[in-house]
């Protein structure tokens, strides 16, 4: 078990630190995005397949968040592969566990929260 300290001094219970080998992937185009990462070591890398090729888009490393944001918030299918290019420990985080995260915090990060969500889904819908 692992305890994870956030910034109003409460601590969260249960999160899963969840080793991942090289090439293996966090998340895979067509599958729904239920947990964030956060990587405690290592490296991955967003790509998406267009004409058989693979196209790196960007790169995550150590102390940095990973997901795909819209299809975490809305439970619809990933467009893009998340995939770690080198042995990695990655903490996950369930929805119900990022809401939670919200709602033990001050309301003005909730809301923060709230409008960036609803901003980024209204931006890439």
């Amino acid at each position: 078990m692992l305890l994870l300290m956030i910034p109003n001094g409460k601590f969260l219970n249960n999160i899963l630190a969840m080793p991942h080998t090289k090439k293996q992937h966090f998340l895979e185009a067509g599958a729904v995005c239920n947990y964030y990462g956060f990587i405690l070591t290592g490296s991955v890398r967003y790509y998406y397949v267009k004409d058989g090729a693979e196209l790196t888009g960007y790169f995550n490393y150590e102390n940095e968040f990973i997901g795909a944001y819209k299809s975490f918030l809305t439970g619809n299918v990933a467009l893009n592969n998340i995939q770690a290019l080198e042995d990695s420990e990655i903490i996950l985080v369930s929805i119900g566990t990022e809401f939670g995260i919200c709602f033990t915090t001050t309301k003005r990060n909730l809301k923060i929260r709230i409008r960036d969500s609803k901003s980024y889904l209204l931006k890439f819908s």
